[in-house]
C-alpha cells in the first residue's frame, strides 16, 4: 500500500472500485482525517478519464452543503492522479437497501436530504448525472440520520468548455429517459434518479433491472411502468403520486425543481397528506414538453396583423410608451425588426427579466447567431437566477459561434458579470474568462 500522496499521509484501504482505490489519509498541516481517492494509473494515460477525474474536482470543489460530500484538492504524483474529500464515517445507501435496513420514514428522510444537496447544486450550476444508492453516504449519530452526495466525477458544470453532449455518462438502471435518447442531462435528470431510488426502498428492488445494458435502457426508454407494478399499487396513493411525478418520462411533468420533491417526500413522511397533494398538484400543472423545444409559443393572427404591428414600433415608440408604461412584449415578423425587439429587451432586462427574455428567444428564433439576442438571453437568465440554463446557453452561443467579446460589448450582459464579482453566483474563472475575452 502506498504510505504518502502529496501531502497526504495514507493510513488504511478503504475499497477498491472501477476507477481506482479509495484510502483513509491524514492532513499533517492541520490534522484533518480525509478520505482520498485515486484513479488507476492504465486508466489515467486517456486523456478523457483526466480530464474526467479533474472535472470532479473543479466541480464538487465549488460546492459546500451539508447534504454534500466536501471536495478539498485535486492532486497529481507520479502520474497518479488523486482526489481529497470529507471523510464520512457511515454505510452507503446502497449497502443499506441491499441489507433491508432502513424504515420507510428513514429512507423518505434520507432522500429528501439528497434532494437538498442536488437542488443546491443544480442553484449553482451542477447537474449531477450519476445519482445512485453507491453515490450517498448515510451516517446516523445520536438518532439523527444524515444523507451526503458524493462523487460528481461525471458531473456537468455550467460553462465548462468540458461539457460531453450526447455523451452518457453514469449508471444507466438509474438514467432519466431523455438522457438516455440525448445524452443531454439536466436537474429533472437528476431527480428521476432519486425517483428509482424511492421506488427500489419500497418495493425491494430496481425497477428497471435487466439482464444486459441494452435491456436496461430498453425499459427505461419503451417499456417499464414501475407504477403498474404490484407492490407499486399497493403503496398509499401519497408515494404512488410521488413515483409517478418524479419518473415522468416527459422532464417537465416531474416536480419543479429538487427542493419541491424534498417537500413532497417530507410530507409523505409527516403523513401530511393536504400539503403533498399540493406538491403533487403543483407538478402535474406544468405543461409537457420534450427538451430543446420553444418555451414560448407565440400566437399571431395573422402576417398583416404582425406587420402593423410593426409598423407601429417603428412610427410611434414614444407615443406607446407613454400609454402603456409596461408594453406587452410584440414578437418580430422578420429579422428587419429584429433591432426593434433587441432595443425593447434591452430596456426590460433589469426591470421585467421576464419580458425581456421572451424578446430575446423570440429573435433567437429566427437569428440564431444574434450576438445581442444571445448576450440578452444571458443577463435575463442571470437575473432570474436560472444558472443551469446560463450555463447552457452559454454553450449554445459558443456552439453559434458567438465570440465572447461580442457578448461583452452588450451592456445588460457586461453589468451581470460586474454584478457578481459580489454576488458569486458564477466560477470565478468563468466570470474573468467572461470579462477579460
Amino acid at each position: 500500500m502506498l504510505d504518502r500522496l502529496g501531502k497526504f499521509t495514507l493510513t488504511a484501504l478503504l475499497g477498491k472500485g472501477a476507477m481506482g482505490e479509495v484510502y483513509l489519509a491524514q492532513d499533517p498541516q492541520i490534522g484533518r482525517v480525509v478520505a482520498i481517492k485515486t484513479i488507476r494509473a492504465d486508466l489515467a494515460e486517456g486523456a478523457d478519464v483526466r480530464e474526467r477525474f479533474r472535472r470532479e474536482a473543479q466541480a464538487a470543489g465549488l460546492l459546500s452543503h451539508p447534504n454534500l460530500v466536501t471536495v478539498y484538492e485535486f492532486g497529481e504524483q507520479d502520474g497518479l492522479l488523486f482526489l481529497a474529500m470529507e471523510y464520512v464515517e457511515g454505510q452507503s445507501l446502497q449497502a443499506l437497501l441491499a441489507a433491508k435496513s432502513l424504515s420507510r420514514d428513514d429512507l423518505l428522510e434520507i432522500l429528501a436530504q439528497v434532494c437538498d444537496g442536488l437542488d443546491y447544486a443544480h442553484r449553482h450550476g451542477i447537474v449531477h448525472r450519476d445519482v445512485k444508492p453507491a453515490n450517498v453516504m448515510v451516517v446516523r449519530d445520536d438518532g439523527r440520520i444524515t444523507a451526503k452526495v458524493m462523487d460528481f466525477g461525471v458531473a456537468r458544470m455550467a460553462g465548462s468548455d468540458l461539457t460531453e453532449t450526447g455523451m452518457v455518462m453514469g449508471t444507466v438502471s438509474y438514467m432519466a429517459p431523455e438522457y438516455l435518447i440525448d445524452g443531454v442531462a439536466s436537474p429533472a435528470s437528476d431527480q428521476f434518479a432519486v425517483g428509482v431510488m424511492l421506488c427500489e426502498g419500497l418495493i425491494g428492488r430496481n425497477p428497471y433491472r435487466g439482464e444486459t445494458t441494452g435491456a436496461v435502457v430498453h425499459k427505461i426508454i419503451h417499456e417499464t411502468d414501475p407504477l403498474t407494478r404490484p407492490e407499486v399499487a399497493a403503496l398509499d396513493e401519497g408515494l404512488q403520486g410521488i413515483l409517478r411525478t418524479a419518473l415522468a418520462r416527459d422532464p417537465l411533468g416531474r416536480f419543479p425543481s429538487a427542493a419541491d420533491l424534498a417537500r413532497a417526500l417530507r410530507a409523505a413522511r409527516a403523513g401530511a397528506g393536504e400539503e403533498l397533494t399540493t406538491y403533487l398538484a403543483r407538478a402535474s400543472t406544468r405543461p409537457t414538453r420534450r427538451p430543446g423545444r420553444s418555451r414560448w409559443p407565440w400566437l399571431l393572427a395573422s402576417a398583416a396583423l404582425a406587420a402593423v404591428l410593426l409598423l407601429g414600433a417603428l412610427a410611434m415608440p414614444r407615443l406607446r410608451a407613454a400609454r402603456d408604461p409596461q408594453p406587452q412584449p410584440a414578437v418580430p415578423a422578420n429579422l428587419a425588426g429584429n433591432p426593434i425587439v433587441l432595443d425593447e429587451a434591452a430596456r426590460l432586462c433589469e426591470s421585467r427579466p421576464e419580458d425581456a427574455l421572451r424578446l430575446a428567444e423570440s429573435v433567437l428564433a429566427e437569428e440564431p447567431g444574434s450576438a445581442v439576442a444571445w448576450a440578452l438571453k444571458l443577463a435575463c437568465l442571470y437575473r432570474l437566477d436560472r444558472m443551469v440554463d446560463f450555463g447552457e446557453a452559454l454553450q449554445a452561443a459558443r456552439d453559434h459561434a458567438v465570440r465572447p467579446a461580442d457578448l461583452l460589448a452588450v451592456k445588460a450582459f457586461k453589468a451581470v458579470l460586474e454584478r457578481d464579482r459580489e454576488h458569486r453566483r458564477l466560477p470565478e474563472a468563468l466570470r474573468n474568462s467572461l470579462l477579460n475575452p
